[in-house]
């Protein structure tokens, strides 16, 4: 006898929140409906009321995209080192200037009858300052309209949101400040030394939480490098993921080839905010795959430019406000010119 049986998705429902809020968007931006309207056809409870709360400002109804937002930010775990490791982070709220201690307190044993030693501690003033991550996609009606596109949008949007919040991310944690090391050479043992040389470098505690950050042609070098009796010698390592002596490890196509970094989150102060939707069916985009060329401020004008208008399609944005600032020494360390054989 056979029945159905229900298998739930691996991330909350509440995480298509952010797609269904684009759709909505994008098809009310090409005239196919308002958008409360559309709300009610293809939104869940709670895109209704936060899509309510974006032009109320309904406090109430505002938590409701809260609900949202943070479960769109859980599916970005295993694609940004930087929401991989935000809850290890000091959690800072923007804009607050805030006095940190920069150094560690000395612990004592005070005999009977002796004052109690103070440590000179000195404090660092912080303030974290949205930066805004963008992705921006071009879609047709068709694609919106199309059974599948919660899933596709999701998609997109979380894979150009990650590499636009890591990008800022790792060229803000690994900077002209960081300890840099050159690979000691491409064998197995070599792989080993260099792993040694971050650790000796960032010289982690026991409350330390670290990730092994890498090129991706680093992680399939670690992945599949093997010593001199033929077994792996990072056996726990995939191409994707896995754990370098039992510290996570991933990739980020956001580093440079040949490159790994050794981070622990806890000397590293983070805050994300909310994330805002828009489309425009007016919009024209300049459509390349290098860097962009248009700049106003200079007058240069752009090549390969559309008009979504005459293309029937919908341009969407959404911005993810985030920052981080490395607050305590010895927080990153990276080897470079890496060649694992």
């Amino acid at each position: 006898m056979r029945t159905a049986v229900a298998v739930p998705t691996s991330s909350p429902i509440e995480s298509a929140g952010i797609a269904q809020i684009a759709r909505i968007k994008g098809l009310a931006a090409l005239g196919r409906g308002d958008t409360y309207d559309l709300a009610e056809q293809l939104g869940s409870s709670r895109v209704r009321k936060a899509v309510s709360a974006m032009t109320t400002g309904n406090t109430p109804d505002m938590l409701d995209m809260n609900v949202i937002v943070g479960a769109f930010l859980q599916t970005m775990r295993n694609s940004s080192v930087f929401l991989r490791l935000l809850d290890s982070m000091v959690r800072v709220p923007f804009r607050s200037r805030i006095s940190l201690v920069a150094t560690d307190a000395t612990s004592w044993t005070v005999g009977e009858g002796k004052p109690i030693p103070v440590t000179n501690a000195t404090l660092d003033q912080l303030l974290l300052t949205p930066q805004k991550a963008a992705a921006l996609l071009v879609v047709t009606e068709e694609l919106l309209r199309g059974t599948q596109s919660e899933r596709n949008l999701t998609l997109a949007l979380r894979r150009a949101l990650a590499a636009a919040v890591d990008l800022r991310f790792l060229s803000t944690a690994i900077g002209a400040g960081t300890p840099t090391f050159p690979s000691v050479g491409p064998t197995a043992a070599d792989a080993v030394a260099d792993v040694k040389q971050l650790l000796d470098a960032v010289q982690p505690t026991s409350e330390s939480s670290l990730m092994f950050v890498t090129a991706p042609d680093v992680q399939r070098a670690g992945a599949t490098i093997t010593n001199a009796s033929g077994a792996f010698q990072f056996p726990n390592l995939t191409p994707t993921g896995g754990e370098i002596l039992g510290i996570p490890a991933m990739p980020s196509d956001q580093m440079i080839d040949g490159t790994m970094a050794l981070i622990d989150a806890t000397r590293i102060a983070g805050e994300t905010g909310t994330i805002q939707v828009d489309a425009s069916d007016q919009a024209t985009i300049e459509m390349l795959d290098s860097a962009l060329v248009q700049d106003a401020t200079t007058g240069t004008p752009a090549p390969g430019l559309v008009s979504m208008f005459q293309a029937n399609s919908v341009a969407i944005r959404a911005l993810l406000d985030f920052d981080a600032q490395v607050v305590r020494e010895n927080a990153v360390a990276q080897v470079t010119g890496i060649a694992w054989a």
